[in-house]
């Protein structure tokens, strides 16, 4: 097997390890919070492009390679972007963190852009720039600076200034969730690939994350998104949906049950027995499915160019898909 192949599917294998307060009303408190921001971009290895503000980003004439920095006043929205030839963008929201020895922000799907050909927007997500300690916080923003409205407005906006067609949305566990929240709202054409998602924050059944989150983060803004359930029955069109499951999940009977059974259209529902617990699904799996819609004239050739071994793995999968 030649490098680039090892390099190709090393980043495979690094998506699928996608799993996936309180802002008082004080100035002293304020400052406290923003203190708290770590983000350290030297890792990253690009340039970053300041924004004053959402109004700034989305005057901005174009957006070159690198990070791009959105000032929400105590948070900030952190996207990192690659733009490649095709229509398609992938675009990439992380689930829970290790805060230990790491800081923000966290990019999860970049190697794969690195040696597949389309483009990129991976998002982090601003609560973890202003409690150093929050380890997952689904994309809503800080209490004070909601976000749900504001992420697919920027995913919109990159799209329109490339000329790109469709956002293909992929998240796990708290990524999944935030992908299915932002999906309704595009403009552009889009496709989600959620796995194993939580669809109810608060049903999350690692309560001191809930608690932790709630801190930082719960509004009583009725547009706050908590409940997905809830708020795909308010949506005018539903999106398209592949969503994977673990069979042995516990978040198989707390969040994927209830959230499809509502659904007035049943998505793509892959049901799978992965290994124990929260498991995302193997690389031929989401493979056969995310690159279709990635790259649906040159999927083809790709599958070609696949050490036989894992090729026959994708094929196999790609049978049982269309039978």
């Amino acid at each position: 097997m030649n490098d680039y192949l090892v390099k190709v599917f090393k980043c495979y294998s690094s998506l699928l390890a996608i799993q996936f307060r309180h802002v008082g009303e004080s100035q002293i408190e304020s400052k406290s919070l923003m203190a708290q921001d770590k983000s350290n971009y030297e890792n990253w290895d690009c340039p970053v492009v300041f924004h004053s503000s959402p109004s700034a980003f989305h005057q901005s004439p174009g957006f070159g390679d690198g990070i791009h920095r959105i000032s929400l006043g105590i948070s900030h929205l952190d996207i990192l972007v690659r733009k490649r030839p095709g229509n398609s963008v992938l675009v990439v929201f992380s689930g829970a963190v290790d805060r230990t020895d790491t800081t923000p922000p966290y990019f999860s799907g970049v190697g794969l852009s690195s040696w597949l050909p389309f483009s990129l927007i991976s998002i982090s997500d601003p609560a973890f720039t202003v409690d150093e300690t929050l380890r997952i916080g689904w994309y809503t923003g800080v209490r004070d600076e909601p976000i749900q409205t504001l992420i697919p407005e920027v995913i919109d906006t990159v799209l329109s200034r490339w000329k790109k067609r469709k956002a293909v949305l992929l998240g796990g566990s708290a990524g999944g969730f935030a992908a299915l929240a932002t999906a309704p709202q595009l403009r552009h054409s889009s496709a989600t690939f959620a796995m194993n998602p939580q669809t109810n924050i608060e049903n999350y059944h690692h309560k001191h994350s809930v608690k932790a989150w709630a801190s930082v983060c719960k509004s009583e803004a009725p547009e706050q998104v908590i409940d997905l359930a809830s708020y795909y029955k308010t949506v005018a069109r539903q999106p398209t949906i592949t969503y994977f499951q673990n069979s042995t999940d516990i978040h198989k009977d707390t969040h994927a049950e209830p959230f499809l059974a509502m659904l007035s259209e049943r998505p793509t529902y892959v049901l799978g027995d992965w290994g124990e617990g929260h498991i995302p699904p193997p690389t031929e799996v989401l493979a056969a499915y995310l690159l279709p819609a990635l790259l649906p004239k040159s999927a083809k050739t790709v599958l070609e160019k696949l050490p036989p071994a894992l090729r026959q793995a994708l094929i196999e999968s790609i049978r049982k898909i269309q039978q």
